[in-house]
């Protein structure tokens, strides 16, 4: 979160993105390589264990640490912020995007 801080501050005063906004951006980020390490070693529950103990609140990085298996078998992490690669011309949504989920389950899984 300290080592985080500046930068969002910096992001938040060129009015790029709201800071909840950045601060879910950056939970989801931290969530996902938690995933990529739970792979590259082997060690998913450890891996989970962890990332929920650098998620979880009262930080500004929490987020829920939702998964699912992906099309190719691995575990995906269901974020709580879009990304906006969608923006992006000829691009569609992230397999892991929040605007994938029904509305309902967005609501009830963002609290």
């Amino acid at each position: 979160h300290a080592h985080l801080a500046p930068l969002i501050d910096a992001l938040v005063a060129r009015r790029l993105r709201p800071r909840r906004a950045l601060w879910r951006a950056a939970g989801d980020r931290v969530g996902q390589a938690f995933l990529w390490c739970a792979e590259a070693f082997g060690a998913p529950a450890r891996a989970r264990r962890l990332a929920v103990l650098v998620i979880e609140p009262p930080t500004p990085l929490h987020v829920p640490l939702l998964t699912a298996v992906g099309d190719d078998g691995a575990p995906l992490h269901l974020r709580a912020s879009c990304c906006l690669w969608h923006r992006v011309p000829g691009s569609s949504l992230c397999p892991g995007c929040p605007l994938r989920r029904p509305r309902r389950r967005r609501t009830a899984d963002s609290r």
